[in-house]
């Protein structure tokens, strides 16, 4: 792995619960297998996270755009009061929704 490579350990929290991924010295960095597989992510399929708070969201969305892009920016969009929608830097597609 280059030098720039995230550790063993990286990951985030959302809403109290530890994200992490998987990964195994040597070997590409994946969120869901050590094999060398030759597709990468989507945003036809996301994440979907439900928070509780304004602070919430705002705090998930911004620690995971960090390094990624913004696809819907978090704002009202009608079906919801805050809603956003992320890439993340290991190309995770994320919807973030704040609960009514």
């Amino acid at each position: 792995m280059g030098t720039d490579a995230p550790s063993v350990n990286d990951g985030i929290s959302v809403g109290g619960q530890a994200i992490s991924r998987n990964d195994a010295p040597g070997w590409p960095l994946t969120l869901d297998s050590h094999l060398d597989h030759q597709f990468s992510f989507t945003p036809s399929m996301s994440l979907y996270v439900e928070c509780e708070s304004s602070n919430e969201i705002e705090e998930a969305f911004r620690a995971l755009a960090d390094g990624g892009s913004e696809l819907m920016p978090l704002d009202n969009y009608g079906f919801s009061q805050k809603f956003g929608w992320l890439k993340d830097r290991y190309g995770v597609s994320w919807q973030l929704n704040l609960s009514d």
